[in-house]
């Protein structure tokens, strides 16, 4: 029995390094790293964010006609309208939130105050939870008093992680369209930011939406990861297991680049695990290349 075992995950193996090759050859060359040169891009011109590009395997407009699956129809409970209004934004920090994390938000604000080496701004994403204790009351005294607090019409759990990344992307692309770069990552980490944002400028020269993330750990495919922490998530993915994606817990992209991500989102089967969703289905469904840097390291 052990010997058949032993057998079948070698054949699994296999399998795994054939599919891997066969997507970096011919399935998926947008997601490969940076090795290749692409057609410089003007990236002063925001006219148009779904304008069409060269056939070098940079975004395009083509996305677009296929079928809408997800229909977003949650609202903002608050929407922190003024946090990016009539300011120059060099990165928003979008930060994922549990809805009842009212300590490590009240610590977070105290020390951003002593890190504003250049133009940041640091805003919230939750969602909402039952009205235990007077919860709803307690958000919507902190929503009002900072203005920094975005909240989503939607359940705050994991499995609808990937939902308030939605609700992320459409506040981008709505509120806070003036930003150069987008940071999302979640509450219990630090990074550097100066880092972060060398390596976004740098890749700008060259890209006009990409995404860039976490490099700390070896790059895993959505179906490896699924085996390792959620075996039953197998039957739930439906797409290329072999779609590079910048791992949790943050990535970067350029705040135009949020527009494309939704409307992929919104074409795109919904899976659970946000940076699987996000970084990888929707943006291989998008064309967004996708990068990794040692900036992205996280503490």
């Amino acid at each position: 029995m052990r010997i058949k075992k032993s057998y079948l995950k070698i054949s699994l193996l296999i399998l795994v390094l054939l599919f891997a090759i066969i997507n970096y050859v011919f399935i998926n060359p947008y997601s490969r790293s940076n090795t290749r040169r692409r057609k410089k891009i003007d990236v002063s011109d925001k006219s148009n964010w779904a304008a069409d590009w060269d056939n070098s395997g940079q975004f395009s407009q083509h996305f677009l006609k296929d079928p809408v699956v997800n229909q977003y129809e949650f609202k903002f409970i608050h929407a922190s309208e003024k946090a990016c209004l009539n300011k120059s934004v060099d990165i928003l920090v979008a930060m994922q939130s549990s809805v009842i994390s009212f300590d490590i938000r009240r610590l977070a604000r105290r020390a951003w105050s002593t890190q504003q080496s250049f133009r940041i701004i640091y805003v919230f994403f939750t969602g909402k939870a039952g009205d235990l204790d007077g919860l709803q009351n307690r958000i919507d005294y902190e929503a009002k008093g900072y203005g920094d607090l975005v909240q989503a019409d939607i359940h705050d759990s994991a499995q609808n992680l990937s939902l308030i990344s939605m609700s992320m992307l459409k506040w981008v692309a709505i509120y806070c369209p003036n930003a150069r770069f987008v940071v999302k990552k979640v509450e219990d980490n630090w990074v550097d930011f100066p880092s972060i944002f060398q390596a976004l400028r740098q890749k700008e020269i060259d890209y006009k939406h990409f995404i860039m993330g976490n490099s700390a750990l070896v790059v895993q495919t959505p179906l490896q990861h699924a085996i390792h922490y959620h075996y039953k998530s197998i039957f739930e993915y439906n797409d290329s297991p072999f779609t590079l994606f910048a791992r949790e817990p943050v990535y970067g992209f350029t705040a135009r680049t949020a527009m494309v991500l939704f409307h992929a989102t919104l074409r795109t089967k919904l899976f659970w695990k946000e940076d699987v969703f996000i970084t990888g289905m929707a943006a291989h469904r998008a064309r967004v290349a996708v990068f990794f840097d040692y900036s992205f390291v996280y503490k």
